[in-house]
């Protein structure tokens, strides 16, 4: 009797301190990377730039007249991809899950297409601004990643 009682009793302790282990660990908060702000992956590079910082960025490139062309065409660019974006998401929200999954490749196909055409266009600027602008740029507005291989 004495046995099973032992044997009880330290079940419950090993089960106790199996349970309070994972407490224990979180109680030490996230590690590195896992903070406030973007995950991992997500730097300012992997998203579509904010249309509503345009204004912001053409200021501080200080665009000349000579290189209002090809600010208006990345602007434009940037503007119809955000639009873009926002129609898709809005569309993938009415689908239904498998619906959703089905037309996944799709959806990432024409991305993959969107980013290429900004990343042109962004190249077509760079190359009108000087090497001041040019820093400036990548700081504020850095090229898109390419498209995922299939």
């Amino acid at each position: 009797m004495y046995f099973d009682r032992l044997t009880a009793a330290a079940s419950v302790s090993v089960l106790a301190v199996m349970l309070c282990l994972p407490l224990d660990a979180s109680a030490q908060g996230m590690g590195p990377g896992n903070g406030p702000g973007m995950g991992m992956g997500m730097g300012p590079g992997r998203m579509l730039p904010d249309p509503a910082t345009l204004p912001g960025l053409k200021a501080k490139l200080a665009i000349t007249s000579a290189q209002e062309a090809q600010w208006s065409a990345y602007a434009d660019g940037v503007t119809s991809a955000d639009e873009m974006r926002r129609q898709m998401q809005a569309q993938a929200r009415q689908m239904p899950p498998a619906e959703r999954m089905e037309t996944r490749p799709d959806r990432q196909a024409a991305g993959g297409q969107v980013h290429e055409e900004l990343n042109q266009r962004r190249a077509d600027l760079a190359r009108v601004l000087t090497p001041e602008q040019r820093v400036i740029l990548d700081r504020e507005a850095p090229p898109l990643p390419p498209p995922p291989k299939r």
